[in-house]
């Protein structure tokens, strides 16, 4: 099996911390986006990644990710 054929179900069977990410549908917003890492971060809490599906569920094909890395980009997009 290729890594292309594997959901995100799957994947997260390895998860260390099972609180560390987040599911979202495409059609999230980017304000969602940002506001899911900032409700993290107010509970002491670090969000690692925000992994995309088509509707948002784990059985789905994962179709991007979303870390804390990326959040300079995402507040460009909102200028």
């Amino acid at each position: 099996m290729s890594i292309m054929e594997t959901s995100i179900q799957e994947v997260c069977a390895y998860a260390e911390d099972e609180d560390n990410y987040l599911l979202i549908s495409r059609h999230t917003s980017i304000f969602d986006l940002i506001n899911m890492f900032r409700e993290y971060e107010c509970k002491g809490k670090r969000l690692e990644a925000v992994l995309i599906t088509e509707s948002g569920k784990d059985s789905e094909q994962l179709l991007g990710i979303v870390t804390i890395w990326d959040l300079p980009r995402a507040y460009e997009m909102i200028k």
